[in-house]
């Protein structure tokens, strides 16, 4: 375990029980699950008291947890929902859920609420073999299956959450679910990851204001643009063994007439991780065989990876007079042009000591930026919320210094940490 990535993990995600219930596994290193073979964990709540084993792990995303492991991280991805009004129930030995369809906001066409269909599964294990003929250190441990999964259907998540809020109780909802749902089966996928800090997470703290005076402003642009680069060499990796991270597009309909596709892509910044001194790809559940042919899907990748939900890029509700930020807008040029750099096969290189500076110190300004704004710990990928929170909270002189009086990262400390 890298003791840097273990400390910011720490920093930046927060804990969540989950539970062990009876199912089926397929492993390919029975060693590194962490539990008995016929258990499968689940994040869910239980309509009766139960006395099931459980545990604990840091979340990673909506629907997954995290787990120190001798060969860096155990991670359960689709087990469910940590918390909230949307989580799945468990009541006499079945698991209630919900199916979505595809919207606007979603990148998948078709979403079992917390788990994974068969399609996204096996989409995992091809892009799991992909990684491994790149030598990526991303090992599949196996695949659970979920045998009892009933699900109510909605279009979306507004429909699924306007019915959710508008029930009188969780009664309700179980009696909806033992009359009206459909059977099917779900699956979650278990890995061994080197680390899950995500390049996006990491990059969140310097969109705020001021952000400039907690880092060095030379450094940080030098660590930025390394980023871009680092990610960007990964994906034409990808991209040279004919096979998409994972990209569509979806018709956006206004009174009945298309008028412009929205694009759905795992190749942005919030699917690839950051280590120490390496950056690596994860999340293959859209990975699909690329047309040799279509070099715009290739192009699409590149676009989605420099500007989709990139906190360093404005967010549609931008206000150019309340949110303008100089800084900010210097380090998305940066990580646009190390895009460029890493692309063409080349890396922006920087020292080693740097890349541990600058991720401690990272990983500290967001931390401090969250609580100076009350954000949610859970709260990720929310770029438009952030920029409205921070046109609306005014924050004084002496609110920023208290907050941030904590962040140095100093070299000298970092290192000593190996």
């Amino acid at each position: 375990m890298h003791s840097l990535v273990k400390e910011c993990t720490e920093t930046l995600r927060q804990r969540t029980r989950c539970w062990l219930i009876e199912g089926k596994t397929t492993l390919l290193s029975e060693k590194k699950y962490p539990f008995p073979r016929d258990k499968l964990p689940i994040m869910c709540k239980f309509n009766k008291e139960q006395d099931y084993p459980s545990f604990t792990g840091y979340e990673s995303g909506n629907r997954s947890i995290l787990m120190p492991s001798d060969g860096g991280w155990f991670k359960a991805k689709a087990i469910g929902i940590p918390e909230g009004i949307s989580q799945p129930v468990y009541h006499d030995h079945k698991i209630f859920t919900y199916h979505l369809d595809a919207e606007e906001r979603m990148c998948h066409i078709s979403l079992l609420w917390g788990f994974m269909e068969k399609g996204e599964a096996d989409s995992e294990i091809l892009g799991n073999e992909m990684a491994k003929a790149l030598d990526m250190p991303i090992f599949l441990v196996g695949r659970g299956l979920y045998s009892s999964i009933n699900y109510i259907s909605f279009r979306n998540t507004q429909d699924l959450f306007t019915y959710l809020k508008n029930e009188r109780g969780e009664e309700d909802i179980l009696k909806k679910f033992l009359e009206n749902s459909t059977r099917t089966e779900a699956f979650c996928i278990f890995y061994i990851v080197p680390s899950d800090l995500r390049v996006d997470e990491i990059l969140y703290g310097l969109i705020f204001p001021r952000a400039e005076r907690v880092v060095d402003r030379d450094d940080c642009k030098a660590y930025v643009k390394w980023l871009g680069s680092s990610c960007a060499h990964n994906l034409r990796k990808v991209h040279d063994h004919g096979i998409l991270h994972g990209t569509y597009f979806v018709p956006k309909w206004f009174n009945e007439s298309r008028y412009q596709r929205i694009i759905h892509s795992n190749a942005y910044t919030g699917n690839h991780v950051v280590g120490e001194t390496e950056t690596w790809i994860v999340d293959y559940d859209l990975a699909r065989q690329a047309d040799p042919d279509n070099r715009s899907d290739f192009d699409d990748e590149i676009e989605a990876l420099i500007y989709l939900q990139n906190p360093l890029f404005y967010g549609e509700g931008y206000i150019k007079n309340s949110l303008r930020n100089d800084f900010r807008e210097e380090l998305a040029r940066e990580f646009k042009e190390g895009v460029n750099i890493g692309y063409e096969n080349d890396v922006f290189q920087i020292e080693s000591k740097l890349k541990r500076r600058m991720l401690k110190m990272l990983t500290q300004t967001k931390k401090a930026m969250w609580e100076l704004y009350n954000l949610p710990a859970a709260l990720t990928r929310a770029r438009d919320y952030i920029e409205y929170v921070i046109m609306k909270k005014k924050i004084s002189e002496e609110e920023f210094k208290r907050e941030t009086k904590s962040i140095d990262g100093p070299l000298e400390d970092i290192c000593s940490l190996h």
